[in-house]
């Protein structure tokens, strides 16, 4: 094997460095063994070829944008013998598993799909049209059957049903309030909750926490004394009584705060002390920044092997905060506590104290404690039930500037479902999913993004983007737009800054393995949460729009290229694997598809404007 084969590419998802062999199709998150590799470019294109004809086509996994004719600038790295290796992986019968992935160090062999999958997407495949994927279908002859009937008598991505479908949509404009109602409907038969009754009831606000009866009910210090160690100070050694131990002092910790560390953990705890102190101004910061110190603070508790510093961390900032002489110092501390929360929670066997701990403090009226403390508590709350961020790598400094940010000034943009929804809570009480949304997605159509070529693809300005989000998180309506890229741009960029992805990791794989179901893909939608779930719909009746028939000659974007450029912000791979989240692309992408091509959306037809 040469060194050539090898080369660096930006994996668009996770936007991290995978290393791939374009021969063998070994993918890696680290560099070859042994083996030179072409780095990546700023502007890395990717060359791949169309499955249905051949054809080559090109994306740039900096921008996502994908064109069919080959750019006349950036640098071009042709992924089509990768992308045939990998289809021949996943195409093998004879072998119950695919060849080990490279890591590096060590390989780990990843399952292969079910045989009877893999030939049933490869029937799909050879049923489909000779026209390209990105291209409309012809009239079909045959009205569209219901899911029960199709299954039986025809695969999911036969281009007869996509033609039927696109034959009843040419009836109707394509900004009408009863756009699609009539073929989705017919298509669903079988899933009679989809479109009934009126639209979802917003989600009521949320309950005020009784933050005395949370302190009071939760654990004491003194039931984990056996996992605290025992500091001594002065002169004479002598013990400090673990009151004093739990409150604010000058000097650096004499050794960690947790009994059970390891060795090896025992001096990353003190060193993660004095960056606690940089951070709150006690000590010298040397030249750092304060979202350069948190985010080498949260690096030290990141690997899971770790997760016992997090207590560490968390019982530090406990003892920073309490009794601290200076209220604009300690909330310093808490502004860190909240930060730390963004990304990981304590272990289970420290999640009750800290509960407590931070009630405590919820109604204090020193500073800004009161409401940071409040922030603490739904970072905890949240953060306790979906864990750890994803990623192997430790957040980045835009990450954590971002968390820093979002503490005294709260954006629609980077956080999550549950708390955009409180954002809008007085302002638009009665909107089941975020107002920002509607407002973006209206913006498209209003500027005519149906006959705008690329839209979706093609980004807006990034200046326009930028202004455009600001504006959005004051609460003003857009004004001065005449390009409908930049709405667009700013639309995506939401979806992509969200803390979860829209559809929750826990029915990632059930989506995977329903993508070439439709029934079963649709009814997915109805175990989403409610806010999710109006989204969804939302979201799906917008796509349906601007994918209309009549609308293609001009945007040049079908269903298929609209669920390609939108199954990321529908869905995000949870695994770390390169190979499973390559594999995973196209069956993200049918998931979406199948979403667009026959849901029933018509109960979100009365939000377009």
């Amino acid at each position: 094997m040469s060194d050539s084969e090898w080369v660096q590419l930006l994996e668009p998802t996770k936007k991290r460095m995978v290393y791939a062999n374009i021969t063998t199709g070994e993918c890696s998150w680290n560099p070859p063994v042994g083996a030179t590799y072409q780095p990546a470019s700023d502007d890395q294109w990717w060359e791949l070829r169309d499955p249905s004809t051949g054809k080559p086509y090109y994306f740039n996994a900096s921008t996502g944008i994908t064109v069919w004719g080959r750019p006349a600038s950036g640098h071009i790295v042709a992924l089509a013998k990768l992308q045939e290796a990998q289809q021949h992986l996943a195409s093998s019968p004879q072998k119950s598993q695919r060849p080990s992935v490279s890591t590096g160090s060590s390989a780990q062999p990843v399952q292969q799909q079910p045989v009877q999958q893999q030939q049933q997407y490869q029937e799909q495949q050879q049923q489909q049209a000779s026209a390209p994927v990105h291209t409309a279908p012809q009239p079909a002859q045959q009205p569209i059957a219901s899911p029960a009937q199709s299954a039986a008598q025809t695969p999911v991505n036969d281009p007869q049903r996509h033609a039927s479908l696109a034959q009843m949509l040419r009836r109707e404009p394509s900004t009408d309030q009863s756009l699609l109602s009539s073929p989705r409907s017919q298509s669903l038969s079988t899933t009679p909750t989809q479109g009934r009754g009126p639209p979802p009831a917003p989600p009521g606000p949320t309950p005020r926490v009784n933050f005395g009866e949370v302190h009071t009910g939760s654990p004491a210090l003194s039931d984990m004394k056996e996992k605290l160690s025992t500091h001594k100070k002065g002169l004479f050694r002598r013990k400090v009584s673990l009151h004093n131990m739990l409150a604010w002092d000058r000097d650096v910790i004499p050794r960690p705060m947790l009994l059970t560390l390891r060795k090896e953990q025992k001096k990353a705890a003190i060193d993660m002390f004095k960056l606690v102190q940089q951070f709150m101004g006690d000590r010298g910061a040397r030249s750092k920044d304060a979202a350069q110190t948190a985010q080498d603070i949260v690096r030290i508790c990141w690997d899971e092997a770790d997760a016992k510093l997090r207590d560490e961390l968390f019982l530090q900032l406990c003892k920073q905060t309490n009794s601290h002489p200076k209220v604009m110092l300690c909330e310093k501390g808490w502004e860190l506590m909240v930060v730390a929360l963004s990304f990981f929670p304590p272990t289970h066997n420290f999640i009750g104290y800290l509960r407590g701990y931070i009630a405590r403090h919820a109604d204090s009226t020193a500073g800004d404690i009161a409401m940071l403390a409040q922030t603490a508590f739904k970072r905890l709350e949240r953060v306790s039930k979906t864990g750890r961020k994803q990623g192997a790598s430790s957040p980045s400094l835009d990450d954590i500037q971002s968390a820093i940010t979002r503490i005294r000034n709260p954006s629609v943009f980077g956080s999550s479902l549950e708390e955009v929804m409180e954002l809008q809570q007085a302002s638009h009480p009665d909107l089941p999913f975020p107002f920002v949304l509607q407002v973006l997605s209206n913006a498209v159509l209003h500027l005519e993004g149906t006959r705008t070529e690329g839209i979706f693809r093609v980004p807006g300005d990034i200046d326009g983007v930028n202004a455009l989000r600001l504006k959005m998180d004051r609460g003003e309506e857009p004004s001065g737009l005449s390009d409908p890229h930049v709405p667009a741009s700013t639309l995506k960029l939401w979806f992509r800054e969200l803390t979860e992805p829209l559809v929750p990791a826990e029915l990632y794989e059930h989506c995977i393995a329903s993508c070439y179901d439709t029934a079963a893909s649709v009814a997915t939608v109805d175990q989403l949460p409610p806010t999710n779930r109006a989204i969804v719909l939302f979201i799906v009746r917008f796509l349906q729009t601007i994918g209309q028939e009549e609308n293609q000659p001009y945007t040049k974007m079908t269903y298929d290229n609209l669920s390609m450029v939108w199954a990321p912000n529908f869905l995000r791979c949870p695994s770390e694997d390169p190979m499973v989240i390559f594999n995973n692309t196209k069956k993200e992408m049918n998931f979406v598809r199948q979403l667009v091509l026959h849901l029933d959306t018509q109960e979100a037809a009365p939000f377009f404007t």
